[in-house]
């Protein structure tokens, strides 16, 4: 009888921790929502001396390894998409279970939502990276209509059926990975996302806008119930808007907003009428109207970082091992700014000297007819370091050096990244670069250029120098 008891209390227990782990699997982490949250857990206790919470607008724009870099500031970006007041309001509240922040920064753009509750994809991205608590069950509440509580809060409801879409960030969640919305997740940015395309934009001016509107009541709400936190806890908050596409209406509210910061003593800064200011180029530093690139972000960080300074009293804990992860944190946002940079540029070059520093792998091969002779190409070679330009060769270079050049005959080499299988071969006719089972090649008569970042572990930029339209740099 004991024994039988002892065989179903242990089936019964591995039946639970089996459950447990294929939910774990199953659930949903959404590089641009919860899994910001639930990589925030894993920081060490009381290391977070800035939490910014906000919209996209907060974990695109606040750069984290700029601000480590400049002054010595850790902060972490507790964004989620379009997260309404309610939402900052309770990751505050999770938030300050683990950490006591010098400073909050609240991005100020969902002041001006007239949202009454959430759409599903933002209530799961906005709530589900938090552990199970009290806190949580309320963000739900307060998300969602009372009608669909019950299929929020059972949340396994949501995500039993997404087996077909599993892929490595569901077994390996803290690594490099692409989301289910091909949002890249990556690892150790401090919640942050960084875009490295550039695309022109314009902006509405709204800098002789006066007079003020009222917030929808649901977000004044909230948003009186985070600086009534803040000061119950007595922590500064500073409300800084971002800049993007702002038009007359929110900037009344905000306008309105500032009035109600000003009545806890909270700083209110609305950049978007600073632009001139921070020197934002609006051709080479947003990725759309309301996100800039990790160049712009950089800019941007350093423009606020020296605010955040001149007004409020935060540590600079550069050279503390206790806060290694901004190390790295930097060193990576260094690494995107780099890509970023060379992945937006078009001259040769410049192009050149960049795969010719001690950065990058780099793929190197020369396709088409008789091309070993155009001199573009060759300047671009010699650049490298390459002259022994032969049709249909290929040149692997590691930090700047030659680890592999193909020969002359049919050919083949093969290595692994951390997560990635590369294949080179060569024969007479025809070269192929194969990353993954994908073959990359972008032009067929010219050079085509696959660059591989080992610190990021990605392919983080691959062209083609045309022969047959001027030697234009093609992606």
């Amino acid at each position: 009888m004991r024994r039988s008891i002892v065989r179903i209390a242990g089936f019964l227990i591995l039946l639970t921790l089996s459950i447990g782990t294929v939910n774990k699997i199953l659930s949903f982490k959404f590089a641009d929502g919860n899994q910001i949250f639930s990589d925030f857990y894993h920081l060490e206790k009381d290391t977070v001396d800035v939490l910014v919470i906000g919209s996209s607008h907060a974990y695109v724009n606040y750069n984290n390894g700029t601000l480590w870099d400049e002054y010595g500031i850790a902060s972490y970006d507790l964004g989620s998409s379009v997260q309404p007041m309610w939402n900052s309001y309770y990751y505050l509240k999770e938030a300050l279970k683990t950490q006591d922040p010098e400073l909050i920064v609240l991005e100020g753009y969902g002041l001006s939502f007239d949202i009454e509750y959430s759409d599903d994809s933002k209530i799961i991205k906005n709530t589900y990276g938090m552990k199970w608590s009290k806190d949580k069950i309320k963000a739900i509440m307060a998300s969602s209509k009372k009608k669909d509580w019950i299929s929020f809060l059972l949340d396994y409801t949501r995500y039993h059926t997404r087996y077909a879409s599993l892929n490595k960030g569901d077994f390996y969640p803290e690594s490099t990975y692409l989301d289910a919305n091909n949002y890249m997740h990556y690892e150790g940015l401090m919640g942050q996302y960084l875009f490295d395309k550039a695309n022109p934009v314009t902006f509405h001016d709204v800098t002789n806008v006066t007079g003020t509107e009222e917030l929808q009541e649901k977000t004044e709400k909230y948003f009186r119930m985070i600086l009534e936190l803040a000061k119950e806890k007595n922590i500064p908050v500073a409300v800084i808007v971002t800049p993007y596409d702002i038009k007359d209406e929110a900037q009344r509210k905000f306008l309105r907003a500032e009035e109600i910061a000003d009545e806890y003593g909270a700083k209110f800064f609305n950049t978007n009428l600073k632009l001139e200011e921070i020197d934002l180029d609006p051709n080479t530093d947003f990725f759309d109207t309301a996100h800039m690139t990790a160049s712009g972000s950089e800019k941007y960080t350093r423009y606020i970082g020296k605010y955040l300074k001149e007004n409020f009293v935060l540590s600079d804990h550069r050279g503390d091992e206790k806060y290694a992860a901004w190390d790295r944190t930097a060193e990576i946002t260094r690494a995107f700014i780099r890509n970023g940079e060379m992945k937006n540029s078009e001259n040769l070059s410049e192009l050149a000297e960049r795969i010719a520093g001690e950065d990058y792998w780099v793929v190197i091969t020369l396709d088409g007819e008789d091309n070993n002779s155009d001199p573009e190409l060759n300047r671009f070679l010699e650049h490298i370091g390459i002259t022994n330009a032969d049709r249909n060769y290929i040149w692997f270079l590691e930090n700047g050096k030659t680890a592999w050049e193909s020969g002359i005959g049919n050919n083949e080499y093969y290595f692994r990244t951390e997560s990635h299988d590369i294949l080179i071969s060569r024969n007479e006719k025809k070269n192929k670069v194969n990353v993954d089972g994908k073959v990359i090649k972008i032009v067929n008569n010219g050079i085509n250029v696959i660059v591989y970042d080992p610190l990021m572990d990605m392919v983080v930029d691959s062209y083609g120098i045309d022969a047959d339209e001027g030697y234009m740099v093609v992606r």
